[in-house]
């Protein structure tokens, strides 16, 4: 197999090993399948009454006519020929081609236009699915993974848990076309994995209007620059950590006026339970999240009745600028909740000033919140034989990490510890060397911390 391998020859390798059919074999004898995964998973994703209708079709995952449809988002999918795809699972009722749904923590209502199965790699179209099967659904535009889809009959319901991603984006590379007339693809394919990775952020840096990818850290970035690199030459610098603007305070109520428009609005930390202000089902506050570092932006019900579209949309758009670059350092804010307390314009319906006095407003409150700059810190666990405890605890000593604990297992040592993210950069070389290749790892994202003299 070793010869194969270096030789590799991938049809000997195949035939040797068939792994496709033993594979099969395990998921179909050893994994449960959704009638009976829901009965005991439904808890550990949703909090509602579990002996309510909805609760009760929920557990038994009820493919019946007259059950609600209920559909949870995982991911966005970029397909060539549909456009944008919402992938995700039906978990009670009957989803089918047409229907008039509606998402619960956006509180908008769509229509779908096609239902797709994949088969392997092709996608096959089909006009109704019902319960324990996971569908691509087309025509709703952007959705965030982690929505709940629900038919326009269903007007109340506990939404499914958010899903929570890896992490915050930590580690930042510029990358530029190595030929300037690949600039438009170039972006055209970042557009697409910023869709189809939520834990990918893009950005054009105001300033040097450098292109900025952000992600997980080392590996994930060089995977997606490999991908990238397939389809288009480009370079990417060498990675930088990403810092993030925190407030320590709730802000309290905060009044700014620009060229006639008044807005009034406070932010807090996004980790204070919100306790939402609608009266009814049909009048839901507008609450838009911003998964990749936590932030919300609320409108309560009562504001967001009186004001037209086209205002709701230069609103949020001043805040998700607001956000996106603090007013301290530029970088982008993280756990923040931005709620609107009172929005007006003298004369006529023109919002022309509506985004600077938002994206104003909202850095004036985060000031008062007392922001400051913070750098991620990663978790990391790393097993290893016993006799290279004291290696490995120097590499971490040395990179101002500190170890938690050591449990052994068996034969080996694992070692959990914290270690900033601005110091982890060439660590996999570190431990491969110090360990003499006997070293396993993983790090995720754990907090931010204030940043030593920031």
């Amino acid at each position: 197999i070793y010869k194969l391998y270096q030789e590799n020859d991938i049809a000997a390798l195949q035939q040797m090993l068939p792994i496709e059919e033993p594979l099969v074999d395990m998921i179909i004898d050893h994994l449960p399948d959704p009638i009976s995964a829901q009965k005991y998973r439904l808890r550990k994703i949703w909090k509602g009454a579990i002996d309510s209708p909805i609760g009760k079709a929920l557990v038994a995952c009820s493919k019946d006519e007259s059950a609600p449809m209920v559909f949870g988002t995982t991911k966005l999918l970029v397909d060539p020929h549909v456009g944008l795809l919402v992938l995700g699972r039906v978990f009670s009722g009957i989803l089918k081609e047409k229907m008039t749904v509606r998402l619960l923590n956006t509180n908008e209502v769509k229509k779908v236009q096609n239902l797709y199965v994949f088969m392997g790699e092709e996608k096959k179209r089909v006009v109704a699915v019902p319960a324990g099967n996971t569908v691509a659904l087309s025509g709703l535009g952007k959705v965030s993974p982690g929505e709940t889809l629900v038919d326009n009959k269903t007007t109340k319901m506990t939404p499914f848990e958010e899903i929570k991603y890896l992490a915050n984006p930590v580690v930042t590379v510029a990358i530029e076309p190595e030929m300037l007339r690949d600039l438009p693809q170039l972006k055209h394919l970042l557009e697409r994995f910023d869709l189809e990775d939520p834990n990918l952020s893009v950005r054009i840096d105001d300033q040097s209007g450098e292109i900025l990818l952000m992600g997980l850290g080392e590996l994930h970035l060089e995977t997606v620059v490999k991908e990238l690199s397939k389809e288009i030459r480009c370079t990417a610098s060498k990675p930088l950590v990403v810092l993030v603007e925190k407030i320590e305070q709730s802000s309290g109520i905060v009044t700014y006026e620009m060229f006639g428009t008044t807005i009034s609005l406070s932010v807090e930390p996004a980790t204070i339970p919100y306790t939402s202000s609608a009266t009814s089902p049909e009048k839901n506050d507008k609450i838009v999240k911003l998964p990749q570092y936590q932030n919300e932006i609320i409108i309560p019900a009562v504001l967001f009745q009186q004001l037209s579209k086209d205002a709701v949309e230069n609103i949020l758009l001043g805040a998700e600028n607001a956000l996106a670059s603090g007013p301290i350092a530029s970088k982008p804010v993280s756990e923040v909740r931005v709620i609107l307390k009172e929005f007006t314009v003298e004369g006529s319906e023109k919002f022309e000033h509506t985004v600077p006095a938002m994206r104003n407003a909202v850095w004036e409150a985060l000031r008062k919140g007392k922001i400051t700059i913070q750098e991620p810190i990663y978790r990391i666990q790393i097993t290893i034989p016993a006799s290279y405890l004291g290696k490995v605890t120097a590499i971490l000593n040395k990179r101002q990490g500190a170890v938690l604990d050591v449990r052994t297992d068996q034969d080996l040592l694992i070692i959990t510890g914290n270690l900033p993210v601005a110091e982890s950069f060439g660590i996999d070389q570190a431990l491969r060397s110090e360990t003499e290749g006997r070293a396993f790892w993983q790090m995720s994202f754990d907090r931010y911390e204030s940043l030593k003299g920031g």
